[in-house]
């Protein structure tokens, strides 16, 4: 790995930034977010300027937790989101004071925390319009859990959308 246990960066490794990217982007599956055809009728916040910028949110989210040696736990619940002011003020919070640098931010919101709430995955498992729980929790399976999605019934489905 390209961090040593305190979270320095080792020495020798200058593509590091490079290797987080695109792991966390395969891994989170982030081209889903920039293929989906956000409604902007209901969603008018989400212009050109604030999706680039929450596209990089979970990057540098599972970035910070590997620097800061954060328990895995903190990848579904965290106290903290990563972003910078652009990112801040889409979830509402004001400490807006970082410019375009992303750091770790205090919420205080019960529904932000963890790459489940992140607008870049949520986004991505939606159809642009709603959320799609049955894509987020396939999703979960295959990617967080490794449990692997089992393919749902047409009655299943129907269930689960009622």
């Amino acid at each position: 790995m390209c961090f040593r246990p305190d979270g320095v960066l080792k020495e020798g490794f200058k593509n590091c930034s490079q290797f987080t990217g695109e792991f966390v982007s395969q891994w989170l599956s982030l081209d889903k977010f920039d293929v989906v055809d956000i409604n902007h009728g209901r969603f008018p916040r989400l212009n050109r300027e604030t999706v680039r910028e929450l596209r990089k949110e979970p990057v540098h989210f599972v970035t910070h937790l590997i620097r800061a040696n954060l328990p895995l736990r903190h990848l579904i619940d965290a106290d903290i989101i990563v972003a910078n002011d652009v990112v801040a003020g889409y979830y509402g919070i004001d400490d807006t004071t970082h410019g375009f640098t992303f750091a770790p931010i205090r919420h205080g919101n019960e529904h932000l925390g963890g790459i489940l709430t992140l607008a870049a995955v949520l986004s991505g498992l939606s159809d642009g319009n709603e959320s799609n729980p049955v894509k987020r929790g396939a999703w979960l399976a295959r990617k967080i859990d490794h449990r692997g999605a089992a393919r749902a019934t047409a009655s299943e489905c129907a269930r689960a959308s009622e």
